[in-house]
Parts: C-alpha cells; sequence; structure tokens
C-alpha cells in the first residue's frame, strides 16, 4: 500500500529503486533501466534520442544470431551440433556467428546511421591503415551480459585459420571484464536459491551445466578470477565450487581463483574430476550429469585441496619446496578458516596440529608485519 519495503533482518527499506538496487546489485541507473523496461516505459535521454552504446550491441547481437541461421552460418552449426549442443539452445543463449567477410558488421552498422566512434567505442570494430574492419571475424559469439542485462561485449571463438582460440571485446566504456562474469544474469536466481555459486573455466562450460540443470554455473572471462568478481559473487551465495580444467594450467588457476574467493568471505570449495575431462566433456558423455553431481557432493574444501593438489610431489625429491608452498598458500587464508582441517593437513605434512598451527600464525604476523624476524621454521 505504502509502496515501500522494509526487512525486519538487518532493517534495509526503502521504495522499489532502493529494492532493486539491493536485491539485484544495481546502481540506480542500472535499477532505472530495468525496471522500465518490466512497466513498458520508454526513456527518453536528453540527448535528444541518440542511441545508447549498449543498443548498438543489440543491433549488432541481432546481425549475428542472423548470420547463424543464414546459408553462410553452415560451418558453425556444424561445430555447435558436433559439441552436441541442441539447436534450441542457440537461440536461449543467444549464439551467433560472425563470417571471415572483413567488414560485414561494419557494413550494416553504417546503413543504420551508427557512427564509428560509436562502433569503436562498442568495440565492435578495428582502425587498420587500410580502413576500419570488423573485431570478430569467422567465429562463433557468445554475449556477455551486466548483472542487469545489459549486453556490454562478445566473446568469440575462432573456428579455423590463425588468430587466438577465443577473444574477447576489449575493455571500454561499456566493457570491464573484472566486474562481469558470463552467465550470470541467467544464474543469479539460482545462485540466490542454492546459496552456491558453481565457477567453471570457458563459456561451452557453463552452457553445458545450464543445459544438464546445474543453473548456478558461471564463468570468468579468462581463466583467473579478479577480485571484482569474487565481490560479486558474495553478494549472492555463501559457498563457491570452482570446477576448472584438470590440467596443470586448471589446477595454477584453481588455486589462485579459490584464494580470491575465500578472502572475500565465501565458503571455497574446489571440484576434481576425472584426469582429463573438463566439465563440458564428462557432462556430455554418458550419464555424466550424475558423475558431475557425485563430483559435487565430494568437493574438497579450499585447505584440504592446498594439499590435495601436490599430494604427488610430497614423497619426492622436492619435498621440501612443496611444503614451503602448501605453508605458503595456506598462509594467505585465515586461522578461522583453517582451524577444523588443521589435523589433517598436519597429518598429510608429518607434523604435529600445534605446529603447523605456530608455523602459519608466525607466517602471518610476518605478512602484516614485515620487519619482524620469523623465528619459527618448518624443518
Amino acid at each position: 500500500e505504502r509502496q515501500t519495503f522494509h526487512c525486519y533482518g538487518c532493517g534495509r527499506g526503502g521504495d522499489i529503486f532502493a529494492f532493486m538496487m539491493d536485491k539485484e546489485g544495481l546502481s540506480f541507473p542500472e535499477a532505472l533501466e530495468v525496471l522500465a523496461e518490466r512497466a513498458g516505459v520508454e526513456i527518453r535521454r536528453r540527448s535528444g534520442g541518440k542511441r545508447s552504446l549498449s543498443e548498438v550491441m543489440e543491433i549488432a547481437l541481432a546481425h549475428y544470431r542472423e548470420n547463424l541461421q543464414a546459408p553462410q552460418g553452415e560451418p558453425a552449426r556444424k561445430y555447435l551440433q558436433a559439441r552436441n549442443l541442441p539447436n534450441s539452445s542457440w537461440a536461449q543463449f543467444e549464439l551467433g556467428w560472425a563470417p571471415p567477410a572483413w567488414d560485414s558488421l561494419w557494413t550494416l552498422l553504417r546503413k543504420k546511421g551508427i557512427s564509428r566512434q560509436e562502433a569503436l567505442a562498442c568495440g565492435l570494430i578495428i582502425e587498420g591503415q587500410k580502413g576500419d574492419y570488423d573485431r570478430f571475424r569467422g567465429r562463433i559469439l557468445f554475449p556477455i551480459r551486466h548483472i542487469a542485462g545489459k549486453l556490454t561485449a562478445f566473446g568469440g571463438r575462432i573456428l579455423s585459420g590463425e588468430g587466438a582460440k577465443y577473444i574477447n571485446s576489449p575493455e571500454g566504456p561499456l566493457f570491464n571484464k573484472r566486474s562481469l562474469l558470463y552467465l550470470l544474469p541467467a544464474a543469479k536466481g539460482a545462485i540466490r536459491e542454492s546459496g552456491q555459486a558453481i565457477v567453471v573455466e570457458g563459456y561451452m562450460d557453463a552452457l553445458r551445466l545450464h543445459l544438464c540443470g546445474f543453473r548456478n554455473a558461471v564463468a570468468p572471462l579468462g581463466t583467473s578470477l579478479k577480485a571484482e568478481q569474487a565481490a560479486l559473487l558474495k553478494r549472492m551465495a555463501d559457498r563457491a565450487l570452482i570446477c576448472y580444467d584438470s590440467d596443470a594450467a586448471g589446477q595454477e588457476a584453481t588455486l589462485r581463483g579459490m584464494t580470491l574467493l575465500q578472502k572475500e568471505g565465501l565458503d571455497v570449495h574446489v571440484v576434481e574430476l576425472p584426469r582429463g575431462k573438463d566439465p563440458d566433456e564428462l557432462l556430455a558423455s554418458e550419464g555424466g550429469p550424475e558423475l558431475f553431481a557425485q563430483a559435487l557432493s565430494d568437493a574438497l574444501p579450499l585447505p584440504l585441496y592446498h594439499v590435495h593438489a601436490r599430494r604427488g610431489l610430497l614423497d619426492g625429491l622436492n619435498r621440501k619446496k612443496t611444503v614451503e608452498e602448501i605453508l605458503e598458500g595456506l598462509s594467505e587464508l585465515s586461522m578461522l578458516d583453517l582451524a577444523p582441517y588443521l589435523s589433517a593437513i598436519a597429518g598429510s605434512l608429518g607434523i604435529f596440529p600445534h605446529q603447523l598451527a605456530d608455523i602459519l600464525r608466525a607466517r602471518q604476523h610476518k605478512a602484516f608485519n614485515p620487519s619482524t624476524p620469523q623465528h619459527l621454521q618448518f624443518l
């Protein structure tokens, strides 16, 4: 009746804009745009109706999606079918195709009256010595949306020829990859409902998880999580399940990313998949969803994973160096997070729990007070 809300738990309250800003993590302009769209209200800008950059991005997305269904999109369709992505998922996840043509998109944008400055600001074209040309060519396109749903960038997967396997839009007025997660707009409801987020490495991994019913999956735009992305997840979840590729690069990215998440206050567990499998491959195989669900249940808490990831090196010639790496990683975590696992970790390292606690406290003290000598050494 009063058009306001009040939370008796935390005391927060306000109008519908405050509610959207708190619930969805939006700024006021973003909340205004979301609510206006839901209510069918057109926001008139003072610039005299000039297109926003996000609207230019939507024009590009429509072009890419049309290309995927056109005759020229046959190579992309064959690739997606070979990856066992059903046709219905192409529309669900707004997948598109940028043909190999030099300026297919730029020609369309010019016809629609979009200026060169706008196209450059969106990262859709590149300035060349012989003229401007499309940034994305011969690539399958994955749209990257802000938590409020605004289209801010694209990720592109090359099918053949030279070039990086994946590229993203360049950072600019619309796009800051440190503060975005792929599929977060689609996953945020499931993340809040379950209280946990599954973090995978790539676009295809995240897509596959959503198709298999794991709708709380997101992916960073690269292999390593950033502090801003960790803070974004913390606003919606208490637990993060990290599930990167099982190769060495994926393992190291896991260790870096989970430390960031733990420092942000999330309860971090690591999902270990069979050797040589990534989430997409496992889920696409027979019985994959069941195996993945079991892997989620068996996920290791962050402190134990530090030891588990290097278990094969603890009995080798480089044991001392391996132990040092484990202690260095563990010392970045709080003693409160480490306390439930000290006995298990100490057993793996061959020392008593109280010795391990003393060593870690000394390292943490030295980190905060570099001038203080470290009296406790691990032998």
